[in-house]
């Protein structure tokens, strides 16, 4: 889908995912092969080392579906499109604490 839309911006749930997905790699793939393509990860997964792991990927925001940042999706998106970095609070938190 990417190679055909190329988006600005891709909003990954990585636990909507089929099959053999694997969404460290697939993220380096994507930022390897589309560089000017931004990675926000939206998920329910807050688990430490996914959000090391992600963000340390490219993905350069990480919105977790249970915080209020929820209802900021198209803030996060802004931000991620304007090459910043976009975190839900929480995982700020985790991303410091996994070092």
């Amino acid at each position: 889908m990417v190679r055909e839309k190329s988006p600005d911006v891709v909003v990954l749930d990585i636990g909507m995912s089929t099959g053999q997905f694997e969404p460290i790699t697939a993220v380096k793939a994507l930022r390897r092969a589309y560089p000017d393509t931004q990675v926000l990860v939206f998920t329910g997964y807050d688990d430490g080392m996914w959000v090391r792991g992600l963000i340390e990927a490219g993905a350069l925001g990480y919105v977790l579906k249970s915080d209020g940042l929820a209802l900021h999706l198209p803030e996060a998106v802004r931000e991620v499109h304007a090459r910043r970095r976009f975190y839900s609070p929480s995982v700020s938190d985790k991303y410091l604490s996994c070092g």
